[in-house]
């Protein structure tokens, strides 16, 4: 069965045209998860904020996502989408990614 975890880098990868500058630093990583809670926390809808909290900072599939919200996997995967498309947008304010 193939399962799909979201982590940072290839969470950044799907960010349309991102570029993380220092792909390989520690610290720049540290404060790219920071700043995508912060912008978690403020910044998404709460059912966004769910999915966020169980793909990308958990660890969960969206199989198990869904399964956990008690939703369709195709609707957790628009949650997600939608939250990436809103960090995307609020990450190109940070100076820590070029888009």
């Amino acid at each position: 069965m193939f399962t799909r975890h979201l982590n940072l880098d290839k969470f950044m990868r799907s960010l349309r045209g991102a570029v993380v500058y220092g792909d390989d630093d520690d610290e720049l990583r540290r404060a790219l998860i920071l700043t995508v809670r912060r912008i978690t926390d403020r910044e998404l809808t709460s059912r966004q904020k769910e999915v966020m909290d169980l793909c990308f900072f958990g660890g969960k599939t969206l199989t198990d996502a869904a399964n956990i919200l008690g939703k369709n996997k195709s609707t957790v995967s628009r949650h997600l989408s939608a939250a990436r498309d809103r960090i995307e947008q609020a990450l190109k304010y940070t100076g820590l990614t070029r888009l």
